[in-house]
């Protein structure tokens, strides 16, 4: 299920304003959404504290994702974080997800992507 919802999330993000930074020599795109945008992307209809709470965990469980490359030999280690910053915060009336997504993962061309 977890890839699902990582697949249903990077279809969300085309829509949603980003901003890409590097650091080192890896690319990111930050993007800043209300969680009741996604939660109504992902077809729920009733939103309550049950199911805020479920989302902002299934971001959190994003950060768990494996590195997306892993260099280690002798003279070199290099690991890449499909989402290095996530950041959720309630603001006045709406709760605000900030993240980070590599662009190596945000740009994967799986197999049944429209563009």
């Amino acid at each position: 299920m977890k890839i699902f919802t990582l697949l249903q999330f990077i279809a969300f993000t085309p829509s949603k304003k980003c901003t890409e930074v590097k650091i080192y020599d890896q690319k990111y795109y930050l993007i800043q959404f209300t969680l009741k945008e996604y939660i109504e992307f992902s077809g729920v209809k009733t939103i309550n504290q049950y199911q805020r709470n479920k989302f902002i965990k299934l971001f959190y469980s994003f950060q768990k994702t494996d590195p997306l490359i892993s260099n280690f030999d002798d003279a070199h280690f290099q690991s890449i974080l499909a989402f290095p910053y996530i950041d959720i915060q309630k603001q006045t009336n709406s709760w605000v997800v900030k993240l980070a997504i590599s662009k190596l993962l945000y740009n994967y061309p799986y197999p049944f992507r429209t563009s």
